[in-house]
């Protein structure tokens, strides 16, 4: 397999492994979940795919991608998770009935927009970048795949934004399009 090959790959699995196994937000048996697998790869990778090729193109700087990278927390958590707006069962039970303001949780967004630029955006490129030192200047995708990345994105972003609820993490409810009951 060439450096470029086993570069995309391990880019494409680090972000998803990083953010929800490795942080303990989701246990194994779900995250191992055909159906969720998939949409965390779609979730993640596409999306970090893509901002690695334009920083790459674009010569950003750490600055740059981790400024990217909190884009991409507003994109997860804003449009495909839906949390930075709840008032009230937040992931993380310390930001519940606090700092709401004008309808947005302000330190969960501070605080999940900034892990996520950290977790999965610049830690997994530091880390591709530096096992394969010999493809990390190099475009990985023809401009018309980079736009086919970002295309890809938004239509999976605005899939999940319209469903009626998040995708649901019980697996109990994987099945199903709604989130568990209260």
């Amino acid at each position: 397999m060439k450096p470029r090959t086993k570069a995309i790959f391990l880019m494409m699995v680090l972000p998803p492994l990083m953010m929800e196994l490795l942080t303990a937000n989701l246990p194994g048996f779900v995250f191992f979940h055909p159906v969720f697998l998939i949409t965390v790869i779609l979730g993640y990778s596409v999306p970090i795919l893509a901002i690695r090729e334009l920083a790459v193109r674009l010569r950003f700087s750490l600055a740059g991608i981790f400024i990217m990278g909190l884009a991409y927390g507003i994109f997860n958590e804003g449009i495909g998770a839906k949390t930075l707006l709840l008032m009230e069962k937040v992931p993380v039970s310390t930001f519940d009935n606090y700092g709401y303001f004008f309808g947005i949780n302000f330190p969960w967004v501070a605080y999940i927009i900034t892990v996520h630029a950290i977790v999965s955006v610049l830690i997994p490129i530091l880390i591709v970048h530096y096992l394969y030192p010999e493809v990390k200047t190099q475009p990985w995708f023809s401009k018309k795949t980079g736009f086919a990345l970002l295309f890809l994105a938004t239509a999976v972003g605005t899939a999940i934004f319209l469903s009626p609820q998040p995708f649901p993490s019980n697996p109990i409810y994987l099945f199903y399009w709604s989130s568990p009951p209260v």
